[in-house]
């Protein structure tokens, strides 16, 4: 899971990495994909993916 700023609010996203891009699926609303790069992200939330995973 990332964080990016996305049309002017910052969003949390499920991610994937395809070659050096990330496909983003938002965790709220439309389930529209999106391309981004490394470098447009603001983070990355680690504690709650793992938390997902155990469930």
């Amino acid at each position: 899971m990332v964080v990016m700023d996305w049309q002017g609010e910052t969003q949390l996203f499920s991610s994937h990495r395809i070659g050096g891009r990330l496909r983003l699926m938002p965790t709220a609303g439309p389930r529209e994909s999106l391309w981004a790069r490394q470098t447009d992200l603001r983070g990355v939330v680690v504690h709650q993916a793992r938390r997902m995973a155990v469930m």
